[in-house]
């Protein structure tokens, strides 16, 4: 596991079916050597299959590669991730993102746990919908064309890959839901030019 030296307000965001992060990196279960303070995100990504077929194959034939989980793609989940937190919350720099994230009210005193909350689960002064990894998260990876960057294998059909995330209309629908009419068009235009 990389160390990361006390200092700077660290940021870390990972999928939780991601098993190179979950093995050998910093998260909030491994948070030994993250750094003093850091903050944590995780989301399950939509790459089920990636899972699924690892599994199928015996330990020892396994390919040890970092491009053999889609959950550990930058250009396909995880900037995208980010790019959720800070537009839910109206964030625009990183520093603003761990300042909200490490945020804790003195007066916010439960007495339940926030992860039984039906509506959304707070991290920090976030709100994190509970809805995002499930419908958000992939509608943002087809609206931003993340899905171009899609790590294939050999035998790996486009319409495999295809399945693993919405259309255009159910991705329209997602974002527009959340983030008003013409969504997905803004998305597109700020992250595809």
């Amino acid at each position: 596991c990389q160390s990361f030296c006390d200092g700077p307000a660290y940021i870390h965001i990972s999928m939780y079916d991601d098993p190179w992060t979950v093995t050998l990196g910093s998260s909030s279960t491994n948070d030994a050597g993250g750094g003093r303070d850091a903050v944590y995100f995780h989301a399950c990504s939509p790459y089920e299959y990636d899972q699924v077929r690892w599994e199928s194959v015996p330990q020892a034939t396994a390919i040890c590669s970092l491009e053999s989980h889609n959950a550990h793609n930058l250009n396909a989940c995880t900037i995208q991730y980010l790019c959720l937190l800070m537009r839910i919350n109206g964030i625009q720099s990183f520093r603003a993102l761990y300042d909200a994230a490490s945020f804790v009210d003195p007066t916010f005193i439960l007495d339940i746990n926030p992860k039984h909350f039906a509506v959304s689960c707070n991290h920090g002064d976030l709100v994190v919908p509970p809805k995002l990894d499930y419908e958000l998260l992939p509608a943002m990876i087809r609206a931003t064309r993340g899905d171009k960057w899609i790590w294939k294998f050999d035998g790996d059909h486009d319409d495999e890959v295809e399945s693993l995330l919405p259309d255009e209309i159910e991705t329209r629908s997602h974002l527009e839901e959340s983030f008003g009419y013409n969504a997905l068009e803004d998305i597109y235009a700020t992250c595809c030019r």
